[in-house]
């Protein structure tokens, strides 16, 4: 099985997270995180103090019935991708607006086999859309080769309550 997840992050020295969002109907993803700039670090660094943030970063998922981790066998459908590109084309001016400089598209991978790992994600066209907006993209990709433990504590931390009837598929 593989299972992987999108997140979305914005940041910029300017960037205002409470701003875009004023701006977009949220219902249709979840924040995993953001912060203005100027707000306190929660977590002090190796210094021993804590720092204020220097810039405004917010991390966004698609909504989905398994808390943003698509779940999927081969062949697949594009949906999930295709919402994250529909998604910067259509708030691209809002983003440039409130100070975005850059975004990035984390890709997370899991997969449980001894074989291979095949994966495509953003197909051709969806790649030559997200290249004609006039913003900063990076790819980002990690892959986790996980086990069945992990693999149940990660659908369970993200809401999905029927973790055996989703790994029996």
């Amino acid at each position: 099985m593989v299972y992987f997840w999108i997140d979305m992050n914005f940041i910029g020295k300017h960037f205002s997270p409470v701003k875009f969002l004023k701006m977009v109907d949220s219902q249709d993803f979840e924040i995993v995180y953001q912060n203005e700039v100027g707000d306190l670090m929660k977590k002090p660094f190796q210094c021993g103090y804590k720092r204020k943030y220097e810039f405004g970063t917010l991390s966004i998922r698609k909504k989905r019935q398994l808390g943003g981790i698509e779940v999927y066998s081969v062949p697949k459908e594009q949906s999930y991708e295709e919402w994250y590109v529909n998604f910067l084309e259509e708030h691209c001016k809002k983003l440039i607006e409130c100070g975005i400089e850059e975004i990035t598209l984390l890709t997370t991978i899991c997969f449980i086999t001894n074989e291979q790992c095949n994966l495509e994600y953003f197909n051709r066209e969806q790649l030559k859309r997200l290249m004609q907006l006039p913003l900063k993209l990076n790819f980002p990709i990690s892959v986790f080769n996980d086990t069945e433990s992990g693999q149940k504590e990660t659908f369970i931390n993200n809401g999905y309550e029927e973790v055996d009837k989703l790994l029996s598929k």
